[in-house]
């Protein structure tokens, strides 16, 4: 692969938020899943798993769930509409393995779990692209109540922890144009310089 390929790849994904429903294939869902295993992870921990929810049932109660965990937050309910859900966990067990002297540091801990499963769910978005499906990232997870009851209705141990879902589909929407800063405004050379003041920050989000 070369870096057109790559920004092609990564210009492209973008989140979806209605999709189609047509079936996605288990074999692309296990190409998802292979991509994502590729990730980077802290002291090679590889602390992921995941459940493919693809039975229908079992996929309007984790929607159910997830809509009364948000409650009156604002959020896309467009994942419901996805055929499958991808949700990631982590192994908290994995923590005593760490490096002496770190594994007792809870914000190392915390820290190097996230960006580890983090890492791996982004190869999976990217995978997704690849083959021509949409996804949606959905945090659900947050609320402790909504942890709780997935864990349940999907038989998952009590030592693993929830991630974040993945919604993944064909879309059936167009994006707009993604708003994006300039390289110039954020790439900084031996120095923090010329970055962005509290009026530029209120432009961005058009704040009056």
């Amino acid at each position: 692969m070369n870096y057109e390929s790559l920004l092609e790849t990564v210009t492209s994904r973008r989140s979806i938020r209605e999709f189609k429903e047509d079936t996605v294939s288990r074999n692309d869902i296990e190409k998802i899943v292979r991509a994502g295993m590729q990730a980077p992870s802290g002291f090679n921990s590889q602390p992921w798993d995941t459940v493919v929810v693809d039975d229908k049932t079992l996929k309007d109660e984790i929607s159910q769930y997830i809509l009364d965990g948000i409650g009156g937050a604002k959020t896309s309910r467009g994942f419901i509409s996805a055929p499958v859900f991808i949700i990631l966990y982590g192994d908290s067990r994995l923590r005593a393995y760490g490096p002496p002297g770190r594994r007792d540091d809870d914000e190392w801990w915390n820290f190097t779990f996230n960006t580890s499963l983090g890492n791996f769910f982004m190869y999976m978005q990217l995978a997704a692209t690849t083959l021509g499906l949409g996804s949606m990232w959905v945090s659900g997870f947050r609320f402790p109540e909504v942890e709780t009851r997935a864990k349940a209705l999907l038989k998952i141990p009590s030592h693993f922890k929830l991630f974040e879902m993945m919604a993944i589909g064909h879309p059936a929407m167009k994006p707009g144009e993604k708003k994006l800063r300039s390289p110039s405004d954020i790439i900084h050379y031996n120095q923090c310089d010329n970055y962005r003041s509290e009026e530029d920050i209120d432009k961005w989000f058009d704040r009056k």
